[in-house]
């Protein structure tokens, strides 16, 4: 079976391709940069503003920033308690590009043949992309659907008071955001006590877990669930007002 797995630069993606690499589940990393992604998201948003609501998108920025800075000091203190992987797996081919979707990532997932693409937060792919592995494209969404779809699920079940619904899904990946039929999923075990960062840190444990499983277990390919669209949720990316109540939120659970 041959798999190339695709991310960003960090260490949720280095923690994934270490257990599948020492599994021997790993044949090349696809590396993606994100800076068209993000350029593309930044104009969209500004282009789409009224004048009056630049400063307000200006500081949903901002917000964004510290959280993610804060989720990456806790996950790298986390990775070193732990002594988890730190970097890519030595060995293993990587492929680093702006946009997962280039002709350039298209002509070199053709050379590798891969049975399985495993896909972790990249830009959304699109057909063809999608088209290429032999078997399927896998989707690693830190979130459980289809309550919770769209990227930062883990903070919107947390602000939510729904701390059950805190987990990750494998799901075969289309051409929708989070819609693919569902191979396994599992709830991380996290209380509220926990806290956000204490959440992810579980989270991503859970995702290794899982995704193993995904493709050392056939039967979960074969036996895939369509998700209910009816109960399907999509929540956006946090802004200012949302940050605000995460705060808010952990004060008080840390003082309960």
């Amino acid at each position: 079976m041959k798999v190339v797995f695709a991310c960003r630069n960090g260490l949720s993606g280095y923690y994934i391709a270490g257990r599948l690499a020492r599994k021997n589940l790993l044949s090349a990393i696809i590396v993606e940069s994100g800076k068209t992604a993000r350029k593309n998201k930044i104009r969209r948003i500004f282009q789409q503003s009224a004048f009056w609501q630049i400063p307000g998108n200006f500081l949903n920025f901002a917000f964004l920033f510290v959280y993610q800075t804060l989720q990456e000091r806790a996950m790298r203190d986390f990775v070193a308690a732990k002594e988890l992987e730190a970097k890519f797996p030595n060995g293993i081919l990587e492929f680093h590009v702006d946009d997962i979707n280039e002709l350039s990532c298209k002509e070199f997932l053709e050379q590798q043949n891969p049975d399985y693409l495993v896909v972790m937060g990249t830009a959304l792919l699109k057909a063809h992309i999608i088209n290429i592995p032999s078997i399927a494209v896998l989707n690693i969404h830190g979130g459980l659907v289809p309550k919770y779809r769209n990227v930062h699920s883990d903070f919107w079940a947390y602000i939510h008071d729904d701390c059950d619904n805190i987990g990750t899904s494998i799901l075969f990946l289309d051409e929708g955001i989070d819609t693919g039929d569902i191979v396994c999923q599992a709830s991380a075990g996290v209380h509220a006590q926990d806290g956000l960062l204490a959440a992810k840190q579980k989270n991503l444990l859970l995702a290794g877990d899982l995704i193993e499983t995904a493709l050392t277990r056939k039967e979960l390919i074969d036996n895939r669930r369509a998700q209910d669209r009816d109960l399907q949720q999509f929540f956006p990316t946090p802004g200012n007002a949302a940050f605000m109540k995460l705060l808010s939120i952990t004060i008080r659970r840390k003082f309960a």
